[in-house]
């Protein structure tokens, strides 16, 4: 591939995830393409179908969350610290926007049935080898599981209304921290 093309791909990706990540899944092509600064043209080029597009931010999503879980094993720095560095990272993903929008979307722009399960299932897989580790170390209560912690934390980082963040811009960062101090030990 072309050095522009692939950049072209790679801006298309960069602006699909941010719309994603702001708007959920259902976000027009078109938007995608004009945030990327390319045609409607290129993006097909590149991702024929919607499917295809969504298909490869899943990939790129998975590959984020396991580089995050394995920077929180791998890490040196206390463990505390790697628990709240993890989680921010994982709400900064914004998983509740994909999720919420998922069931509006047609199955046929979705990527396939078997991927999304699979995806999900290595998700829960990320989350609870994080909250086994703060778990049997006493950093969160002994009922915090993979699912519940990441459960939680799509409610709580839930897109606020637009008048909200005007007014409390500094919000989401709030509500991230009041939940990671509910989860906390004793």
């Amino acid at each position: 591939m072309r050095a522009d093309a692939r950049a072209n791909r790679e801006d298309l990706l960069q602006a699909a995830r941010d719309l994603t990540g702001e708007k959920g899944l259902d976000v027009s092509l078109r938007a995608i393409a004009q945030r990327a600064g390319v045609g409607v043209a290129t993006l097909y080029r590149h991702f024929p179908t919607c499917r295809d597009l969504l298909t490869e931010l899943l990939q790129g999503l998975l590959a984020d969350l396991r580089a995050a879980a394995e920077r929180f094993h791998s890490g040196e720095e206390d463990l505390s610290a790697r628990w709240r560095d993890f989680a921010v990272h994982v709400a900064a993903v914004n998983l509740t926007a994909v999720a919420v929008t998922r069931q509006s979307m047609k199955e046929r722009d979705l990527p396939h049935r078997e991927l999304m399960e699979a995806a999900e299932g290595e998700i829960l897989e990320l989350m609870e080898s994080v909250a086994s580790v703060v778990r049997a170390a006493r950093i969160v209560r002994a009922d915090v599981t993979g699912e519940r912690f990441l459960l939680g934390l799509m409610t709580v980082m839930r897109p606020l209304l637009p008048e909200v963040e005007q007014v409390l811009p500094d919000q989401r960062a709030w509500l991230l921290d009041a939940y990671l101090r509910g989860l906390a030990a004793g």
